[in-house]
C-alpha cells in the first residue's frame, strides 16, 4: 500500500494523487513524480510577468512510465528532449511553448493527442504529427515551420495558430473540412493562396490576412 506522500517543488502531494499543478517555480528534477503512478495531469505553470524561468533543462525521464498521464503542460519550462514522451499514449494534451524543443519525433504514434502547443519553439519539422488523427487544435506560432504537408491528412483539426512562420503554401489544409480557425500573422503567405483556402471552405476564419489579400479584383 502507498503511504508516504510525495514532496515537490515544496508541495505534498498524495501517492495516489491524479492532478499536480505548481505555479512560478521551476523544478530541479521531475523525479518526485515518478513515485505518482496514477499521474492524469501535470502543470507546471509559469504565470509571473515580470520575470522568465531560470534554471538547467531538466529530464523529462521521470515521466516515462506514468502511463496514466494525459495532460501535460510545461510551457516556458527548461525542456529540450521529449523523447521520454514517446510511450504516453494517452496522451491528449501537451503543451511545451516556449520551450527549446526542437524534434517531435518522439510523439510520432501517439494517436490520443488532440491539444498540442509548441509556440515559440524550435520547432520545424512536423512529420511526426501525420499519425495525430485526433488533433483538433495545433500552435505552431513563432516556430521554424515551412511545410504544412504533414497535416494534410489530420480531418479532426479545427483551429490552427501559424502567425510569425515561414509558411507560404495553404494547399494541404485545403481538405481539412472541420478547419474552423487559421491565423497567418506575420507570414508570407500570398493572397491567391489565401483566396483559394477561402474558396475551399468558405466558412473558415482567417486571422491575420491583410485587406489586400482577400479583396477581390474589381
Amino acid at each position: 500500500m502507498m503511504h508516504a506522500t510525495v514532496l515537490f517543488c515544496g508541495v505534498m502531494f498524495a501517492p495516489d494523487a491524479e492532478v499536480v499543478r505548481v505555479v512560478n517555480v521551476v523544478p530541479e528534477d521531475l523525479k518526485p513524480l515518478a513515485s505518482l503512478p496514477r499521474l492524469r495531469e501535470l502543470r507546471i505553470d509559469w504565470t509571473n510577468p515580470h520575470e522568465s524561468p531560470r534554471g538547467l533543462p531538466f529530464d523529462l525521464g521521470p515521466l516515462a512510465h506514468l502511463d496514466h498521464l494525459e495532460v501535460i503542460a510545461l510551457a516556458k519550462m527548461p525542456v529540450r528532449d521529449l523523447t521520454p514522451l514517446h510511450g504516453l499514449v494517452r496522451l491528449r494534451e501537451l503543451n511545451v511553448g516556449g520551450t527549446q524543443v526542437r524534434d517531435l519525433s518522439p510523439l510520432t504514434g501517439l494517436r490520443e493527442l488532440q491539444v498540442l502547443a509548441l509556440s515559440w519553439t524550435r520547432v520545424h519539422d512536423l512529420g511526426p504529427l501525420r499519425s495525430a488523427e485526433r488533433l483538433t487544435k495545433l500552435n505552431i506560432t513563432q516556430t521554424q515551420v515551412e511545410d504544412l504537408s504533414p497535416l494534410a491528412g489530420l480531418g479532426a483539426l479545427e483551429e490552427l495558430q501559424m502567425a510569425d512562420t515561414r509558411v507560404r503554401d495553404l494547399g494541404p489544409l485545403h481538405h481539412l473540412r472541420h478547419l474552423k480557425r487559421l491565423d497567418i500573422t506575420n507570414t508570407p503567405v500570398a493572397a491567391s493562396a489565401v483566396a483559394a483556402l477561402r474558396a475551399a471552405n468558405p466558412g473558415l476564419e482567417i486571422v491575420g490576412a491583410p485587406s489586400g489579400k482577400t479583396r477581390h479584383k474589381q
